[in-house]
């Protein structure tokens, strides 16, 4: 397969996983979204036609979208399963955590990384590894930071760029060194003044790790790097936990430089209208939609 096979609904696909990995229902369900807003577009060809049908006839019109949807996502398996074979898609298969079904992750490659940029994506947008089986809960999470990222850049018209972990460990001389899940610039435009530039580093904490282990790598991050720590929660004890710990081991140092939110909050509004905290439990904001 060549490049002049590549069908704009492929590069829809890769548009898709230029944030981290995904499963089959969510290529479909965007691929959906994509050929909705194509329709949106289009001139409408009856003023006078409506989509309004009698209510005897709804329940046939339901078995055909869920017949619809189906074939789709048959016809969306083949074609991935193509890509695969052409080296433009790389997948992976998983076990669930409950120990019972697998799922696929599909993730671009360097080939299809290179057409995305090529047809002139942004090459500080991309990202594309697949996750060792204990780390695919963090790694989707970490896909859905991206992505919340790039949905709230196209609505404050902010510009950015991301390194993941994977990305800062191969062009670090010290690969054992710790780095953050993810490093992000934004530039932030100003109406009375020149874009406000900010390097921030984002993690995303299942609570898995030591909360001392935690606390190091932010000090770390803050005293080599001068880069502060934006720590993503799923839930806010563990919050409340790891500013403890902060507070235990020396909070005057950080106090400005380590930020806490729920993850949820932040996958859903993004940067700017998310409630941060810091260390001391109070609001913060990390960059202004105004």
């Amino acid at each position: 397969m060549g490049e002049a096979d590549i069908t704009p609904r492929d590069l829809n696909i890769f548009r898709i996983l230029s944030s981290g990995p995904a499963q089959l229902g969510f290529i479909q369900q965007q691929l959906e979204l994509f050929k909705r807003d194509e329709r949106s577009h289009r001139p409408e060809e009856d003023p006078d036609h409506t989509d309004i049908e009698p209510e005897e006839a709804q329940p046939s019109k339901r078995d055909e979208k869920s017949r619809q949807v189906y074939l789709a996502r048959r016809v969306l398996i083949a074609r991935l399963s193509q890509l695969g074979k052409s080296g433009l898609i790389a997948s992976k298969r998983y076990r669930a955590m409950t120990g019972r079904g697998v799922f696929t992750l599909y993730s671009l490659t360097p080939t299809s990384h290179d057409i995305l940029v090529q047809d002139g994506y942004a090459r500080e947008h991309i990202r594309m590894n697949l996750p060792h089986k204990y780390g695919v809960t963090h790694e989707l999470a970490v896909t859905g930071v991206v992505r919340s990222i790039k949905r709230e850049a196209g609505a404050i018209h902010y510009g950015f760029s991301i390194k993941d972990e994977n990305t800062l460990r191969s062009e670090s001389k010290n690969r054992r060194g710790r780095f953050p899940d993810l490093l992000v610039t934004i530039n932030v435009p100003r109406s009375h003044e020149g874009a406000v530039r900010k390097v921030l580093a984002l993690e995303v904490d299942n609570s898995t790790e030591d909360p001392a282990y935690v606390v190091a790598k932010a000090r770390g991050l803050a005293q080599k790097k001068k880069l502060p720590s934006l720590i993503l929660c799923n839930d806010s004890r563990r919050i409340e936990e790891l500013r403890r710990k902060f507070a235990e081991l020396g909070k005057e140092t950080l106090r400005l430089m380590v930020f806490f939110s729920l993850l949820n909050d932040f996958t859903s509004k993004g940067f700017a209208a998310t409630r941060w905290l810091t260390i001391d439990g109070r609001a913060a904001e990390v960059i202004k939609s105004k």
